[in-house]
């Protein structure tokens, strides 16, 4: 069974880092004693405050703000629920902490934000492309290696309400070198002006900047799926990588690839039909639940049984 252990959890020591709440459109600014929502929450603690750290929490959809201030250590939690976005205190001194104009003790949880919209992900598709490096974003951005960012920018694509709502800035970059800094700041921010001034497109875009997130979760899937065909356009720099849970008529599908090229596929599947996956064609045969198979071959597949293809072969 194939499995991916890289738990996705971006995070920043940057004052004043911005990143997104998942399972909605609400933008935090973070700083060591203030967060803004659409308003300014002052976190009452005296500076400095040592080991600051904001975290963007895909395995939980919540982000997390701690550090170790005068007073002692706090932790605190924002995530959005069908009631709007909330305010869980993990930890803090044993007197408690004024956040705004709350007073809060330990696993106190409040309704912070009241409304707005709310992203119920039934299972994430998830992608991982071999990259074991801390995902301290700060660094992330400096090397802006896709192998590092994508799988993120994958799954929080899938985190937010969906919008295609959006026309030029960064579109026209979509995948290209430039696409990672001209369209986000922060944790995966995006943007369809350019707030940075990097002079990476010449125009402000218009619409919903959400959409970027959307766009470029579906133009990751395309990499790995488009229609019956399994990695029609892989990237040549994803040379090895895993998926889970990728949706598709049939059901859902595993994938693991090596040197760019298939190496195991599982099907759960939720129907029942005939089907021929398409492969590149460097695949001339593989196992189909450990009988050989050419490729192109119809295949019958019953709803509710487990599908291995494996031993690929030129």
């Amino acid at each position: 069974m194939l499995k991916i252990t890289e738990k996705l959890r971006p995070y920043s020591h940057q004052p004043g880092t911005v990143c997104l709440v998942p399972k909605s459109d609400k933008v935090v600014c973070v700083y060591p004693t203030l967060f803004t929502i659409e308003k300014d929450f002052p976190i009452r603690v005296t500076g400095p405050i040592r080991e600051f750290t904001v975290q963007m929490d895909l395995e939980r959809d919540c982000l997390w703000i701690w550090g170790i201030a005068k007073e002692g250590h706090f932790r605190l939690q924002l995530a959005m629920d069908e009631m709007g976005l909330t305010l869980f205190v993990d930890r803090c001194p044993k007197s408690g902490i004024e956040i705004g104009d709350h007073h809060l003790l330990r696993k106190e949880k409040i309704l912070l934000q009241s409304g707005g919209k709310v992203h119920f992900l039934r299972k994430m598709e998830r992608l991982s492309l071999g990259n074991w490096k801390a995902q301290d974003w700060d660094l992330v951005r400096r090397r802006n290696d896709p192998r590092e960012w994508a799988p993120v920018l994958f799954a929080l694509g899938q985190k937010v309400p969906f919008s295609q709502e959006a026309k030029g800035g960064p579109l026209h970059l979509l995948w290209s070198e430039q696409f990672f800094h001209a369209a986000f700041s922060g944790i995966l921010v995006p943007h369809l002006k350019d707030p940075l001034h990097q002079g990476l497109f010449p125009e402000d875009g218009s619409g919903n900047p959400i959409a970027l997130l959307t766009l470029a979760y579906q133009k990751i899937r395309s990499f790995l799926i488009q229609g019956d065909q399994i990695l029609p356009e892989l990237p040549s720099d994803w040379d090895c990588g895993r998926v889970l849970a990728l949706e598709t008529e049939y059901g859902s599908l595993d994938l693991e690839w090596t040197k760019g090229m298939i190496r195991q596929m599982v099907l759960h599947a939720k129907k029942s039909g005939e089907t021929a996956f398409e492969f590149s064609s460097q695949v001339k045969s593989f196992r189909f639940n450990g009988t050989r198979i050419e490729r192109g071959t119809l295949l019958s597949i019953e709803e509710g049984k487990k599908y291995l293809f494996d031993r690929f072969q030129k």
